[in-house]
């Protein structure tokens, strides 16, 4: 073990709170354009080579407070599972790599520089000199090899989105990442909170090891072991509180204190207008509207952002769990009964149409969504056909037997209201002949429903982990969330074979191929996009500009 100053226990304080794991999402991507170029090095800016000395003292006063809807939080980075789980670790750790502020699908050097080979199998990275952790001890190779090794090991959401690379040690500040197949999103995979680095020795201490006999989890909950700009200061089961790392060498905080606390976009408001929050993360579109207008000449400011959450329908197709949804023509009309566009207008702002599974922007994207199965004589691709809907009812023998849609009604869907959403959703299919009963349950309840089969039909958010069309094929057959419902490999030879083909696709042959996949997806999968939210968060006068991230929502630090 090497030698440390001591260690700095972050003052804590845990509540019974429920710690529930959640899908994280994927997708990979190049900036436009495609990956760096092959071979190509990474210089990262001049404050990332050396870090400048502090400079003006951040401003004085109360905590920033944060509010959103905080659901399970889950702080060990292996193990986070949301977009919020994601704006904390992002604050306490730092990973090899990070995000373009200019194009988020872009990376950029973070703790270290690094250089990708020719043919996207090789990525060699060397830590930046001088990093620290909280404690003062030095970032070394070893740290990141055990990060990463203990992310794989847990076999959660990261190790499925980081796949089955091997780590090797070169030197105390250099390592490489090799991949079986051309893997060029490594870079931006890295940029995930998830793979924040950690003070292998504190961790290993506290019972962190690689596999599934790690017991640090626990005390990763209230205790932070990164080289943030924050550490963990104190939890309770409604808050969390960040204070500075007293050996940040980066740009100050202008807030040294954050406290991130739960409350429903109601409270939000509420207290956003009262001067008890000043930044609030889940407001609906008809919340920002009003907000707007009634904001006048205040300091009170809405910020509307894209997220990189698509909100989507997934049926169960597994015998047993639903008798409609395993129907291929009860999907069929379920296509076809949705308007996507006037979903859109009816969200106030909200949204945009989904054009596919991959989100607009993202390589391979779809240009405008598709239908493609259109009865004869129907409207053209991508518009609502509702009398293709009552045909393929017919050809299913649907009598207009209810049918359950279950969605968690108490996380928001990139700010979207999830019951308004699916009470829209079961609005339009009525006029379709579709007899849609809506049930909200608890967030925590609504995992095991989908893996017992009592969520036939489901209303979801897929978030993804980086920005590109690689870990959308959490959608295939055999994929995780294929699997989750009951679409095996083998159940459509055709998606199987666009799958492989997407997966092997590189350079220009990335756009169709994706475009192929999703098509298919499209004609038989269990799987119904339907928009894209837009997120709405505001701020009062203490803030003046937020910084945004589709993954992170909100960069802590860089907020000023």
């Amino acid at each position: 073990m090497r030698p440390r100053p001591p260690v700095r226990a972050a003052t804590s304080a845990l509540a019974a709170i429920a710690l529930a794991g959640g899908a994280l999402g994927g997708c990979s991507a190049a900036a436009p354009g495609g990956p760096p170029a092959p071979g190509a090095t990474m210089t990262p800016p001049e404050a990332a080579i050396s870090p400048p000395a502090a400079g003006t003292p951040a401003r004085p006063g109360r905590p920033l407070v944060v509010e959103t809807v905080l659901g399970p939080v889950d702080l060990d980075p292996a193990r986070l599972s949301g977009t919020t789980d994601a704006m904390l670790a992002r604050a306490l750790y730092q990973t090899l790599t990070t995000l373009s502020a200019a194009d988020p699908t872009r990376a950029v050097p973070g703790l270290a520089e690094y250089t990708i080979s020719p043919e996207g199998r090789w990525l060699t990275l060397r830590l930046r000199a001088g990093a620290t952790f909280a404690d003062g001890a030095p970032v070394t190779t070893d740290d990141v090899l055990f990060t990463l090794r203990r992310a794989q090991g847990l076999g959660g959401p990261p190790a499925r989105v980081l796949g089955p690379v091997r780590m090797t040690k070169v030197d105390e500040r250099t390592l490489t990442i090799s991949s079986p197949d051309a893997n060029f999103a490594l870079p931006v995979i890295l940029a995930n909170p998830a793979f924040g680095i950690l003070d292998s020795s504190v961790v290993k201490a506290r019972g962190g090891t690689i596999g599934p006999q790690d017991t640090a989890g626990r005390w990763l909950q209230t205790h932070s072991a990164g080289s943030g700009p924050y550490v963990l200061g104190s939890r309770t089961a409604t808050s969390v509180t960040l204070e500075p790392n007293p050996r940040w060498s980066g740009p100050p905080p202008a807030h040294p204190v954050v406290r991130v606390k739960t409350a429903g976009a109601i409270q939000q408001l509420a207290d956003l207008t009262a001067g008890r929050a000043d930044i609030v993360l889940d407001l609906s579109p008809r919340q920002a509207q009003r907000l707007r207008q009634d904001a006048g000449d205040t300091a009170l400011r809405v910020v509307p952002v894209r997220s990189s959450t698509t909100a989507y329908l997934a049926f169960d197709v597994r015998p047993g769990a639903g008798r409609w949804t395993a129907e291929p023509g009860f999907a069929a009309a379920v296509r076809d009964g949705l308007d996507r566009a006037a979903l859109t207008r009816r969200l106030h702002e909200g949204a945009i149409p989904a054009p596919g599974l991959l989100a607009p922007g993202v390589v391979g994207a779809l240009k405008q969504a598709t239908n493609p199965t259109p009865a004869p004589g129907a409207p053209a691709a991508g518009q609502r056909d509702l009398r293709a809907a009552r045909v393929a009812l017919e050809r299913a023998g649907y009598r207009g037997q209810p049918v359950r849609l279950v969605y968690a009604r108490d996380r928001p869907i990139a700010g979207l209201p999830p019951q308004a959403l699916a009470e829209l959703v079961a609005g339009q299919l009525a006029q379709a002949g579709i007899r849609v009963e809506t049930q909200g349950l608890p967030t925590a309840k609504v995992e095991p429903a989908l893996a017992t089969g009592a969520a036939a039909l489901v209303l979801r958010g897929f978030t993804p982990a980086y920005l590109g069309p690689g870990a959308y094929l959490s959608f295939a057959p055999g994929r995780p969330l294929g699997l989750q419902a009951g679409w095996a490999v083998g159940a459509d030879p055709l998606v199987d074979r666009l799958t492989v083909a997407a997966m092997d696709s590189v350079g220009a042959q990335r756009t169709a191929a994706y475009q192929a996949w999703q098509r298919a997806m499209g004609s038989s999968g269990p799987f119904v996009p339907l928009v894209q939210p837009i997120r709405h968060l505001a701020h009062d006068g203490r803030v003046g500009t937020l910084a945004t991230n589709p993954l992170w929502t909100v960069d802590l630090a860089a907020t000023r």
